[in-house]
């Protein structure tokens, strides 16, 4: 059995009920639940959330419901510990994906050609190219710029001569 996990925690603390704000015509938990179902690459979609908003939108869809535990639903709970306890009920389980709902972008196709990259890896995990260095990158302390990486340091400052990072 091939499973996919949507979590979709209900206490979005910067935008508040994020998972269900409207992007475009539908909200935006509702593409990422339609690219995975049109991908058919899963026998069973499990939308998990501690928010009955997030689960009452994902019910319009061919997907299972799972009422997340609250231990499981704080800003500082990791997303590996939610897709490891719904993982617990389904060990017969060939392959488990999850799919965060805040990338709306990712398309069936996407996800088909992921899970074809299955056979011959033992997992897949989408990047994307930073756009800019980030041995360009630092932090501001009390008005001063102090750069995270050795290269600013050592005067290498030319983004041609530094590795690309995704």
């Amino acid at each position: 059995m091939d499973l996919a996990i949507i979590p979709a925690r209900g206490g979005s603390t910067r935008l508040k009920d994020k998972n269900i704000l409207y992007l475009g015509n539908k909200p935006l938990i509702s593409w990422t639940i339609e690219a995975v179902i049109d991908s058919k690459c899963f026998d069973k979609v499990i939308v998990s959330s501690d928010s009955g908003l997030i689960l009452h939108t994902a019910s319009k869809f061919d997907v299972e419901l799972h009422e997340r535990p609250l231990r499981l639903a704080t800003k500082k709970s990791p997303v590996l510990e939610t897709i490891l306890d719904i993982f617990s009920n389904h060990l017969d389980c060939d392959t488990v994906s999850y799919f965060l709902p805040t990338c709306p972008f990712k398309s069936a196709y996407h996800i088909q050609e992921a899970f074809l990259l299955l056979n011959n890896a033992d997992s897949v995990v989408s990047v994307k190219k930073f756009p800019d260095p980030i041995q360009l990158a630092g932090e501001m302390k009390d008005g001063i710029f102090i750069p995270k990486t050795n290269d600013l340091q050592n005067g290498n400052t030319n983004s041609l001569f530094m590795t690309q990072y995704y």
